[in-house]
């Protein structure tokens, strides 16, 4: 139980340090999102969206995250999973998503959506199964499998 409480501490840190890492870049996302949402639209005509479950994605990046990479960075990607956290830290809306397999689930994707998201987001509850549409910025790292531009399914 003490490695579990440190894990989720370590994690809690690790994700403080990473939204003022990524503040500038939410910020910026935020400020042009109707711009990147014509554009993700625009895209998803031309690129079908992936759809996966948290699972698969989060073993794939696992297993080997260049050939992970060069699958989903920067694609348009239909996650489904259940949500381990819903947060709101430093303006940042951010759903936490894991392969629902309880506590012991470590691995998740953070899913972070604009600031416009906030009334469905409150709306959810932590381990509720949820499915949302994002562009993947990066996966492999401390962190999981980062995603932008989400939207709640």
């Amino acid at each position: 139980m003490p490695i579990i409480i440190g894990l989720v501490i370590a994690m809690m840190i690790v994700s403080v340090i990473i939204a003022f890492i990524e503040k500038s870049n939410i910020e910026k996302s935020n400020y042009s999102y109707k711009t990147t949402q014509t554009r993700v639209q625009e895209k998803s005509f031309s690129s079908p969206v992936i759809s996966v479950s948290a699972k698969q994605i989060l073993s794939d990046f696992n297993s080997n995250e260049v050939r992970a990479g060069d699958q989903y960075n920067g694609k348009r990607v239909r996650i489904s999973g259940c949500a381990a956290s819903i947060d709101n830290m430093m303006g940042i809306l951010s759903v936490y998503i894991n392969s629902c397999g309880g506590d012991f689930d470590i691995d998740y994707v953070r899913a972070q959506f604009p600031n416009r998201a906030k009334e469905k987001l409150s709306r959810l509850n932590k381990g509720q199964k949820v499915v949302v549409e994002c562009t993947i910025d990066d996966g492999g790292d401390i962190m999981g499998v980062a995603a932008s531009n989400c939207i709640l399914k």
